[in-house]
C-alpha cells in the first residue's frame, strides 16, 4: 500500500518489519536480502537513524547464518554511525550485538567486557520531574540478561544470577511484560543446581526455577504469545528431566515440539528435539532426536546450533560404540567451528578426534590432528592447548614405539608448563608430563624416573589429590613399579 502511494519512508518501515518476522522464524537469508534493500532506500532518503537500525538487524541476520566476520563488520559500522550522531544508546546496542557475535565465536571473555561497557552506559540516570530514571529501562534489563547469561555460561553462576535478578527487577519496574517473561525463562535455567549438591537443596532450586517458568508462562498466555508459551513449556520439560522426572519432562517437550511445528518455527523445532536428545539418557532413541534437530537447524541456516547438535550426536555415537559415526560428526563440527571462528570449539573437536582415532589405532591420522591442534594453539598463544597437544603427541609416539619422540614431546610440554607456573591448569598438565616421563624411564630401567615421581607427589600435595584424579597414577602404584624396576 505504501509503495502504491510512493511513500518510501513508510514502505521501508514495513520492509524492516517483515525482515524482523523472517528473523524470528529462522529465514535469515531472506531477512538479510530485505534489510539490504531497506538500507539502500534509507541511504537514498537520508534516514541515518534508519540506517543504524538496518545495520544492527543485518548483524543479527549474518550472525544467525554463521557469517561472523561480516556480522562483526556491520555491527562496528552501526556503532561508528551512532558515534557520529552522538546517540549513546545506539552505541550501547551495537556493543551488545558485538558481544553476542563474540559468544557465538566462543570468545566469552571479550563478550563479557563488551556487555559490561554497554552496561556502564545504560545504567546512567537522568532527573525527570524530580526523580532519577534510567535512559532506557527495557534496554538496561536486556543488557543485564545478556551479561548474566554470559557469566553463567563462563561458570560464574553466582555473579550471573545476580545480574539476571537485577534485570528482572528493572523490567518489572518498567512493566515490560514480554521482556520480563523471556528473562524469567533464562533465570529458571540458571537455577539448575550442580550435581554435587544435596538432594533437598537441588530439589529446592529446581522448584524455584519451575516457579519462575510458571510466572513467565502466565505472562505469555495473558498476551497470547504462542512462541513464548512454547518456549516456556519446553524449558519446563528440560527442568523436569534434569530433576529426574523423565515422563513428565518428555510430555512437556513433546507438547512444545507440537507447538513449534504448528508455528513452523524451525529454530524452536531444532531446540526442542535437541533437548529431547539430551533427555534420552544415552539411548539409541537420542540419535533420532539429534538427527531431527540437525535437519531443522540446517533448514534455518543456524550454523552455531548445528555445531552444538553435532557435538551432542558425536558424544552419543561414541558412547554407543559407533566410533566411525562419531568421527564423522566431529569432523563436521570441526569444519563448522572453523567457519564460525570458534577457537575453543576447534580445539575441543580436534582433541575428541585424537581420542577416537587413538581407539581405532589410526596413529598416523592422530599425528596429523595433533599437528593441527598445536598449530592452532601456537597461533592463538594458548599455552594450555599447546601443552595438551604435545602430551597427546607423546602418547601417540609411545603407541607407535617411538620412545625418543615421546620423551621429547613430554619434555617440551613440561617446559611450557614451567614457563606458566602460576596457571593451575598447566600445573595439572605438568603433573601428567612428570607421570608419563616417570613411567617411560622406569620401563627403560633409568633412575631419572624417581625424580619425576617426586615432582608428581609435590604437585599432588599442592593441588590436592582430587585435581589429579584420573590424570596421574596413584603414588603407591608408582613406588611399587619403581621398586620392581630397581630389583630387576
Amino acid at each position: 500500500v505504501c509503495g502504491e502511494q510512493m511513500d518510501k519512508r513508510r514502505a521501508v518501515r514495513a520492509l524492516c518489519g517483515l525482515s524482523r518476522c523472517n528473523l524470528a522464524v529462522g529465514e535469515s537469508y531472506t531477512a538479510a536480502d530485505q534489510l539490504t534493500e531497506a538500507m539502500g532506500v534509507r541511504k537514498e532518503v537520508g534516514d541515518r537513524a534508519g540506517q543504524g537500525e538496518c545495520l544492527r538487524m543485518l548483524a543479527v541476520a549474518y550472525t544467525h547464518v554463521g557469517k561472523l566476520a561480516t556480522a562483526r563488520k556491520v555491527a562496528a559500522q552501526a556503532k561508528a554511525l551512532a558515534g557520529e550522531r552522538g546517540v549513546v544508546l545506539e552505541e550501547a546496542m551495537a556493543d551488545m550485538l558485538l558481544a553476542k557475535i563474540s559468544i557465538t565465536s566462543g570468545d566469552l571473555e571479550v563478550a563479557v567486557q563488551m556487555q559490561q561497557r554497554a552496561l556502564q552506559v545504560l545504567a546512567r540516570t537522568e532527573v525527570l520531574a524530580g526523580s532519577k530514571v534510567f535512559l532506557d529501562p527495557r534496554l538496561l534489563g536486556q543488557c543485564l540478561e545478556d551479561l548474566g547469561n554470559a557469566l553463567v555460561t563462563a561458570g560464574q553462576t553466582e555473579r550471573g544470577l545476580d545480574h539476571l535478578e537485577q534485570g528482572e527487577q528493572v523490567l518489572a519496574a518498567a512493566e515490560d511484560v514480554h521482556s520480563l517473561a523471556r528473562l524469567r525463562c533464562r533465570l529458571a535455567l540458571a537455577y539448575v543446581p550442580p550435581k554435587s549438591g544435596t538432594r533437598q537443596s537441588r530439589n529446592d532450586l529446581f522448584d524455584k526455577g519451575l516457579a519462575k517458568l510458571g510466572e513467565s508462562l502466565a505472562a505469555h498466555e495473558a498476551v497470547r504469545n504462542k512462541r513464548g508459551i512454547a518456549e516456556c513449556v519446553m524449558y519446563q520439560g528440560v527442568l523436569h528431566c534434569r530433576k529426574g522426572e523423565q515422563l513428565k519432562g518428555f510430555q512437556k517437550l513433546r507438547l512444545a515440539l507440537d507447538m513449534f511445528k504448528e508455528l513452523q518455527h524451525k529454530l524452536g523445532i531444532g531446540e526442542a528435539t535437541l533437548e529431547m536428545g539430551h533427555a534420552s539418557n544415552d539411548s539409541p532413541q537420542g540419535v533420532i532426536y539429534y538427527e531431527q534437530s540437525l535437519v531443522a537447524r540446517r533448514q534455518s541456516s543456524d550454523l552455531a546450533g548445528e555445531a552444538v547438535c553435532l557435538r551432542s550426536l558425536a558424544n552419543l555415537h561414541a558412547f554407543l560404540g559407533n566410533t566411525r559415526a562419531a568421527c564423522k560428526c566431529w569432523h563436521d563440527a570441526l569444519n563448522l567451528h572453523r567457519e564460525l571462528g570458534d577457537a575453543g570449539g576447534v580445539r575441543s573437536s580436534l582433541e575428541h578426534l585424537c581420542s577416537l582415532y587413538s581407539q581405532l589405532e589410526d596413529y598416523n591420522r592422530v599425528v596429523d590432528l595433533v599437528g593441527q591442534l598445536r598449530d592452532s594453539a601456537v597461533a592463538r598463544k594458548d599455552a594450555d592447548a599447546e601443552a595438551q597437544a604435545l602430551v597427546l603427541m607423546g602418547k601417540c609416539n609411545i603407541s607407535l614405539g617411538n620412545l625418543t619422540g615421546a620423551e621429547g614431546s613430554f619434555k617440551l610440554a613440561l617446559k611450557i608448563c614451567q614457563e606458566h607456573a602460576e596457571s593451575e591448569e598447566l600445573m595439572v598438565r605438568a603433573a601428567e608430563c612428570h607421570d608419563k616421563l616417570a613411567k617411560l624411564y622406569l620401563e627403560q630401567g633409568r633412575p631419572e624416573g624417581r625424580s619425576h615421581i617426586e615432582h608428581v607427589q609435590k604437585l599432588r600435595k599442592k593441588l590436592g589429590k582430587d585435581m589429579l584424579k584420573g590424570v596421574v597414577e596413584e603414588s603407591s602404584l608408582q613406588q611399587t613399579h619403581y621398586k620392581r624396576q630397581l630389583m630387576s
